[in-house]
């Protein structure tokens, strides 16, 4: 994704923590939308151990890291194109 700076100094890295998990990231490296936050929680606490998750864009987790704390078994995988 292509970032355009309108103003200021060109430096997008942040911190944000979501779900009790603090994320380092560069919003021009990464994709990241915090209104996501309610569709990622609602899918989590449906989930229970025996549950087996396979995220093929797990980018940099919003959505896997929070069953982590759940001790799930998972499977990740990042496509680049």
């Amino acid at each position: 994704m292509d970032v355009e700076l309108l103003a200021g100094d060109a430096d997008y890295a942040n911190e944000v923590i979501e779900s009790g998990i603090r994320y380092k990231l560069d919003y021009s490296k990464v994709f990241w939308n915090s209104r996501l936050i309610t569709v990622h929680s609602k899918s989590v606490e449906q989930f229970d151990q025996n549950f087996v998750v396979f995220d093929v864009f797990c980018g940099i987790g919003p959505f896997i890291l929070p069953a982590v704390k759940l001790k799930m078994l998972l499977k990740l995988m990042e496509m680049i194109f």
